[in-house]
């Protein structure tokens, strides 16, 4: 199996392309790496601080140009447009958003699956 078949099925997204692998990988390693964790997350939140989420993602993929299918809305955007995916994520973060959330929002296999992007196209 190529090694891009086995990121991507080890990741639990078959289908995703090589750009996108990459970023779900480091983010991983990032988590584990860094200094941050859910303990001094929550240390923080019982200080009173404030945490910044990021913005509005799909909303930002479709202002970008993303492509928002009917059924699966921003899911498209991962394997067809994982750049910009990938762009919003490092502006919130330059932006200062302490957490980015990932876009998985009707990403599911079933919903994929009704919008025909599952199997190859997933």
């Amino acid at each position: 199996m190529e090694a891009r078949a086995r990121l991507s099925q080890a990741a639990g997204w078959p289908g995703l392309d090589a750009t996108a692998i990459r970023l779900v990988w480091a983010l991983r390693q990032l988590w584990r790496d860094s200094t941050f964790s859910f303990k001094k997350l929550q240390q923080r939140i019982d200080r009173g601080e404030v945490i910044i989420l990021d913005g509005a993602t799909g909303t930002e993929l479709d202002r970008r140009g993303a492509p928002m299918s009917t059924g699966a809305w921003t899911a498209a955007a991962l394997e067809n447009h994982s750049h910009v995916v990938r762009q919003v994520h490092e502006d919130y973060i330059r932006a200062g958003a302490d957490i980015i959330i990932a876009n998985t929002f009707s990403a599911s296999r079933p919903i994929l699956e009704r919008a025909s992007l599952s199997g190859s196209d997933a």
